[in-house]
């Protein structure tokens, strides 16, 4: 690779790697701190034929889309991660990696078979707002060339 060659990565499969995964809240974080001064850990069986976990009696979650994600691997996970951690496993993968001299991009762009995403990084949310804007712009002139932003008269 050379500055400013694009690595597209394809993720060709994700596979739920064992029977279980795991849960838990750390002492004062999460969305509550103040209220959850203690440890709480939980081993969840995942039935992998099935796809699912039976986390309450009653409450069944599907682990039918594994991801994976910096520092740990995810069976399922809802939208905020209250108590900052998701049903975390292992997983398995199975990846392509071709080197694109053709591509330059400023930013990590990623694409599913239904969407788009954008992505804007800084430690500051409005100006990550402003670059993932900037970036959205960019993609759609890019990839639509006869759609082109029109100024206000």
């Amino acid at each position: 690779m050379q500055p400013g060659d694009t690595l597209e990565v394809r993720i060709l499969e994700i596979d739920l790697a064992v029977d279980y995964g795991h849960n838990r809240q750390r002492p004062y974080a999460g969305a509550l701190p103040d209220e959850v001064p203690g440890v709480f850990q939980r081993i969840i069986p995942i039935d992998r034929k099935a796809k699912a976990t039976h986390v309450a009696p009653g409450v069944v979650v599907p682990v039918d889309r594994p991801f994976f994600r910096s520092g740990t691997l995810i069976a399922a996970q809802g939208q905020g991660e209250i108590d900052l951690s998701a049903i975390e496993t292992s997983n398995r993968g199975k990846f392509q990696f071709i080197l694109r001299k053709d591509l330059k991009l400023t930013w990590p762009r990623a694409e599913t078979l239904t969407h788009w995403m954008v992505m804007g990084l800084n430690p500051n949310l409005e100006e990550a707002m402003k670059i993932a804007v900037r970036e959205t712009i960019l993609f759609l002139t890019q990839r639509f060339p006869g759609c082109r932003a029109r100024r206000p008269i």
